[in-house]
Protein backbone atom coordinates (compact mmCIF):
# COMPACT_ATOMS: atom_id res chain seq x y z
CA UNK A 1 0.00 0.00 0.00
CA UNK A 2 2.59 2.67 0.98
CA UNK A 3 3.95 1.83 -2.73
CA UNK A 4 1.25 2.38 -4.50
CA UNK A 5 0.66 5.88 -2.43
CA UNK A 6 4.13 7.13 -3.65
CA UNK A 7 3.33 6.23 -7.46
CA UNK A 8 -0.29 7.84 -6.90
CA UNK A 9 1.83 10.84 -5.06
CA UNK A 10 4.36 10.95 -8.15
CA UNK A 11 1.52 10.78 -10.98
CA UNK A 12 -0.20 13.57 -9.04
CA UNK A 13 2.57 15.87 -8.52
CA UNK A 14 2.95 19.51 -10.53
CA UNK A 15 4.12 19.45 -14.13
CA UNK A 16 7.49 20.90 -13.29
CA UNK A 17 8.45 19.01 -10.37
CA UNK A 18 10.99 15.99 -11.29
CA UNK A 19 10.24 14.22 -8.28
CA UNK A 20 8.65 13.81 -4.78
CA UNK A 21 9.21 13.49 -1.33
CA UNK A 22 7.95 12.29 1.47
CA UNK A 23 8.46 10.73 5.04
CA UNK A 24 8.20 6.94 5.88
CA UNK A 25 6.27 6.00 8.78
CA UNK A 26 6.54 2.63 10.55
CA UNK A 27 8.49 0.38 13.28
CA UNK A 28 11.91 -0.73 14.34
CA UNK A 29 12.31 -4.08 15.80
CA UNK A 30 14.73 -5.02 18.37
CA UNK A 31 17.07 -6.38 15.47
CA UNK A 32 17.04 -3.03 13.61
CA UNK A 33 14.74 -4.87 11.02
CA UNK A 34 12.80 -1.73 9.84
CA UNK A 35 8.76 -2.53 8.43
CA UNK A 36 7.73 0.70 6.69
CA UNK A 37 3.48 0.47 7.20
CA UNK A 38 2.59 4.13 5.80
CA UNK A 39 3.84 7.28 4.00
CA UNK A 40 2.65 11.11 3.38
CA UNK A 41 4.67 13.60 0.98
CA UNK A 42 6.45 16.50 2.31
CA UNK A 43 6.26 19.73 -0.16
CA UNK A 44 9.40 20.41 -1.67
CA UNK A 45 11.33 22.50 -4.05
CA UNK A 46 14.48 21.87 -5.41
CA UNK A 47 15.94 24.06 -8.19
CA UNK A 48 19.45 26.89 -8.36
CA UNK A 49 21.60 24.24 -6.09
CA UNK A 50 19.40 24.67 -3.58
CA UNK A 51 16.39 22.63 -2.29
CA UNK A 52 13.38 24.15 0.40
CA UNK A 53 11.13 22.00 2.51
CA UNK A 54 8.50 23.18 4.19
CA UNK A 55 9.98 21.42 8.08
CA UNK A 56 6.69 23.21 10.29
CA UNK A 57 3.89 21.42 7.50
CA UNK A 58 6.33 17.96 7.59
CA UNK A 59 6.16 17.88 11.53
CA UNK A 60 2.38 19.44 11.32
CA UNK A 61 1.75 16.42 9.22
CA UNK A 62 3.71 13.56 11.28
CA UNK A 63 1.96 14.76 14.52
CA UNK A 64 -1.97 14.68 12.82
CA UNK A 65 -0.99 10.92 11.67
CA UNK A 66 0.64 10.08 15.38
CA UNK A 67 -3.02 11.08 16.48
CA UNK A 68 -4.30 8.25 14.53
CA UNK A 69 -2.09 5.97 14.38
CA UNK A 70 0.56 6.26 17.44
CA UNK A 71 2.50 3.45 16.90
CA UNK A 72 4.38 4.82 13.85
CA UNK A 73 7.70 6.75 13.49
CA UNK A 74 9.13 8.14 11.63
CA UNK A 75 11.48 5.39 10.08
CA UNK A 76 12.90 7.76 6.97
CA UNK A 77 12.12 9.28 3.56
CA UNK A 78 11.26 8.46 -0.10
CA UNK A 79 11.91 10.25 -3.29
CA UNK A 80 10.67 9.58 -6.75
CA UNK A 81 11.81 9.86 -10.48
CA UNK A 82 14.51 8.78 -12.05
CA UNK A 83 15.07 6.26 -8.57
CA UNK A 84 18.69 7.58 -7.68
CA UNK A 85 20.47 9.82 -5.12
CA UNK A 86 21.55 13.13 -6.42
CA UNK A 87 22.85 16.17 -4.95
CA UNK A 88 20.25 17.16 -2.53
CA UNK A 89 19.50 13.59 -0.92
CA UNK A 90 22.15 14.66 1.43
CA UNK A 91 20.61 17.53 2.87
CA UNK A 92 17.11 16.20 2.97
CA UNK A 93 18.76 13.03 4.73
CA UNK A 94 20.13 15.76 7.11
CA UNK A 95 16.69 16.52 8.11
CA UNK A 96 15.26 12.95 8.67
CA UNK A 97 18.69 12.17 10.47
CA UNK A 98 17.84 14.49 13.18
CA UNK A 99 14.02 13.01 12.94
CA UNK A 100 15.16 9.53 14.51
CA UNK A 101 18.30 7.45 13.97
CA UNK A 102 19.59 5.76 11.05
CA UNK A 103 16.88 6.82 8.29
CA UNK A 104 16.00 4.86 5.57
CA UNK A 105 16.30 6.71 1.70
CA UNK A 106 14.11 4.86 -0.20
CA UNK A 107 14.09 5.53 -4.27
CA UNK A 108 11.29 4.34 -6.15
CA UNK A 109 11.18 5.33 -10.08
CA UNK A 110 7.92 4.17 -11.57
CA UNK A 111 8.34 3.44 -15.22
CA UNK A 112 7.04 1.46 -18.49
CA UNK A 113 9.02 -1.74 -16.96
CA UNK A 114 7.40 -1.10 -13.67
CA UNK A 115 8.95 -0.07 -10.27
CA UNK A 116 12.60 0.40 -9.82
CA UNK A 117 12.82 0.19 -5.88
CA UNK A 118 15.91 0.67 -3.84
CA UNK A 119 16.74 1.70 -0.40
CA UNK A 120 20.38 3.10 1.48
CA UNK A 121 21.18 4.06 4.82
CA UNK A 122 23.85 7.10 5.49
CA UNK A 123 27.62 6.33 6.28
CA UNK A 124 29.05 9.42 7.32
CA UNK A 125 33.29 9.41 6.29
CA UNK A 126 36.34 11.69 6.37
CA UNK A 127 38.90 12.37 8.57
CA UNK A 128 38.20 12.57 12.16
CA UNK A 129 37.96 16.33 12.82
CA UNK A 130 38.19 17.40 10.02
CA UNK A 131 35.22 18.19 7.18
CA UNK A 132 33.07 14.31 6.72
CA UNK A 133 30.72 13.51 4.14
CA UNK A 134 27.64 10.98 4.03
CA UNK A 135 27.70 8.11 1.74
CA UNK A 136 24.71 6.13 0.92
CA UNK A 137 25.02 2.35 0.96
CA UNK A 138 22.56 0.18 -0.89
CA UNK A 139 20.30 -2.46 0.85
CA UNK A 140 20.18 -5.78 -0.27
CA UNK A 141 17.76 -7.48 1.94
CA UNK A 142 14.90 -5.52 1.56
CA UNK A 143 11.76 -7.38 0.78
CA UNK A 144 8.07 -6.02 0.16
CA UNK A 145 4.73 -8.01 1.78
CA UNK A 146 1.99 -7.08 3.05
CA UNK A 147 0.64 -7.94 5.98
CA UNK A 148 -3.50 -8.54 5.89
CA UNK A 149 -5.53 -10.41 3.01
CA UNK A 150 -7.76 -7.74 2.56
CA UNK A 151 -4.76 -5.81 1.25
CA UNK A 152 -3.39 -8.14 -0.59
CA UNK A 153 -6.96 -8.51 -2.17
CA UNK A 154 -6.84 -4.57 -3.08
CA UNK A 155 -3.04 -4.39 -3.82
CA UNK A 156 -3.95 -7.24 -6.77
CA UNK A 157 -6.86 -5.65 -8.09
CA UNK A 158 -4.69 -2.22 -7.88
CA UNK A 159 -2.16 -3.93 -10.19
CA UNK A 160 -4.42 -5.13 -12.17
CA UNK A 161 -6.17 -1.86 -13.15
CA UNK A 162 -2.74 -0.18 -13.50
CA UNK A 163 -1.04 -3.04 -15.57
CA UNK A 164 1.66 -3.16 -13.30
CA UNK A 165 3.73 -6.86 -12.63
CA UNK A 166 3.48 -7.97 -9.01
CA UNK A 167 6.96 -7.27 -8.44
CA UNK A 168 7.46 -9.96 -6.43
CA UNK A 169 4.62 -9.47 -3.48
CA UNK A 170 3.93 -12.58 -2.35
CA UNK A 171 0.61 -13.91 -2.39
CA UNK A 172 -1.99 -16.25 -1.54
CA UNK A 173 -5.52 -15.46 -3.01
CA UNK A 174 -8.35 -17.83 -3.50
CA UNK A 175 -9.06 -18.66 -7.24
CA UNK A 176 -13.13 -17.28 -6.80
CA UNK A 177 -11.52 -13.68 -5.53
CA UNK A 178 -9.34 -13.91 -8.40
CA UNK A 179 -11.76 -14.29 -10.62
CA UNK A 180 -13.83 -11.46 -8.69
CA UNK A 181 -11.14 -8.92 -9.63
CA UNK A 182 -10.56 -9.78 -12.96
CA UNK A 183 -14.49 -9.68 -13.59
CA UNK A 184 -14.50 -6.18 -11.79
CA UNK A 185 -11.92 -4.86 -14.15
CA UNK A 186 -13.44 -6.10 -17.27
CA UNK A 187 -16.78 -4.15 -16.47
Amino acid sequence: VVLFNIVDIYQRRNSDANRVIGTLLGSQDKSGNVEISNSFVVQHREANNEVAIDIEVAKELFELHRKVNPNETIVGWFATGGGEVNEYSVVIHDYYSRETSNPIHLTVDPSERGLNIKAYVSTPFGVPGKTTGTMFSLLTDVSIAAGYEPEMIGLRACMLASGLSTFGIAQSIDSELDMIVQTSQKS
